[in-house]
């Protein structure tokens, strides 16, 4: 369990490093970590980038060829079409089932998983829910 809980600390570091979430309760505290910190940053940053800028252009290529296809129709049934197509993926891939894995995990209630996805996909990171504090109070 040791190893376990400390892999999914580290997991969770280089997650929010590269995400560039960061929510305080995490840093280096050597010198040579923090340097490793900053070379891991400056590759695993724009590397992330490119990864995010690839998956929304698949997704948003579906969803225009999609909304071309439904854009002849009456803006009533287009406007419905647009939140079925664009809105519930959108939620349900990042805060309604992120929330759920949350809830199993961390042992939260779901409105404050949601609210922590939230915060998180928004990057504005409060602190005040932080994933892995109970792994990390375990050690």
């Amino acid at each position: 369990m040791l190893f376990v809980g400390h892999f999914i600390i580290q997991c969770f570091f280089a997650f929010t490093a590269v995400t560039t979430i960061g929510y305080g309760n995490l840093a280096p505290d050597t010198h040579w970590s923090r340097i490793f910190t900053i070379f891991y940053a400056l590759i695993g940053i724009p590397i992330n980038g490119i990864i995010l800028t690839k998956i929304s252009t698949i997704y948003s290529r579906k969803l225009v060829k999609v909304h071309n296809r439904v854009k002849t129709i009456d803006s009533k049934i287009t406007l419905v079409f647009n939140i079925i197509f664009y809105l519930i993926p959108g939620l349900l891939i990042f805060i309604i089932l992120p929330a759920a894995f949350f809830v199993l995990i961390e042992n939260w209630g779901y409105l404050d998983a949601v609210y922590f996805c939230f915060v998180t996909l928004t990057t504005i990171g409060f602190g005040d829910y932080v994933a892995g504090e109970i792994i990390m109070n375990i050690n």
